[in-house]
């Protein structure tokens, strides 16, 4: 879901937040679309007119909006502090191809009065075009998510405790091959959970297939999340935590040429 080069990364990141995963989550422990929106579906966020996100991107918070109508007026007020977003408003269609116009502000470019802080309880008035969105919002608390290592054989569970329940939570599992390219790229899997879950497992049947060539990456984490949903409108705040590993090798390279051969046998028969 940070601009161009930065903001692409940011909506990269907000993507992933929302759920920019190509593959059903096929897991288990969680409920699925436990809110009036999918947060693991990018085609929920899609049917929205809307969103307007706080969230905390590399250890940095940021706000990122985005609208699907042309830009005549906008304000921002958060706790009482006047944020400048006039001028910052820009063509989004190439980046989110649903919306229209949007912006993203990091958090250097906030007054100092404005703070960011998991936990921190925020007053917001955002009004886009003459229409006005009041809410009072908690930045939710960042997940602590333990490390595990990841099994192609095997189901995987992530596991994760945080100080206080948000409203809702993702997790996410995705992974790219050694022999990445642009016909597999990879997994991304996304499930949408109840604020009070902290165990969720996705099922070996996703990335099975990656036994024999192995993995050169996967990331596994979960995003809280506190949202207020007005018609087809959103205004969300999330924190999120993620774990990453190179390198992943799930069998020694004896035990991949004799799974090769026997596959190469099989396929010559």
């Amino acid at each position: 879901m940070k601009k161009i080069i930065y903001l692409f990364s940011i909506v990269f990141l907000l993507v992933s937040m929302i759920g920019c995963g190509d593959d059903d989550s096929n897991g288990s422990g969680g409920s699925s679309s436990t809110t009036g929106v999918d947060f693991s579906s990018d085609d929920a966020f899609n049917a929205l007119d809307s969103y307007f996100v706080i969230s905390n991107f590399d250890d940095s918070f940021g706000i990122i909006i985005a609208t699907k109508s042309n830009v005549t007026s906008s304000e921002l007020i958060i706790n009482g502090n006047t944020i400048n977003i006039n001028d910052y408003w820009l063509d989004f269609s190439e980046i989110e191809e649903s919306f229209a116009y949007g912006l993203v502000i990091d958090e250097a470019m906030l007054p100092e009065t404005v703070i960011f802080e998991p936990g921190v309880e925020l007053d917001i008035h955002f009004n886009l075009n003459g229409t006005t969105f009041n809410n009072v919002l908690t930045i939710p608390f960042e997940p602590n998510v333990q490390e595990v290592t990841l099994d192609l054989e095997s189901d995987f569970t992530v596991n994760w405790t945080i100080n206080q329940s948000p409203q809702v939570q993702v997790v996410d599992l995705q992974g790219e091959s050694y022999f990445w390219d642009e016909e597999d790229e990879g997994f991304w899997l996304d499930a949408e959970v109840s604020g009070a879950t902290r165990s969720y497992t996705f099922s070996k049947s996703n990335y099975s297939d990656y036994i024999l060539t192995g993995l050169s990456w996967y990331e596994y984490g979960v995003q809280a999340i506190n949202y207020n949903l007005s018609g087809k409108n959103i205004m969300v705040l999330s924190s999120e935590n993620y774990i990453e590993d190179f390198n992943f090798k799930n069998i020694n390279t004896n035990e991949k040429i004799l799974k090769t051969t026997n596959l190469v046998k099989s396929l010559v028969k």
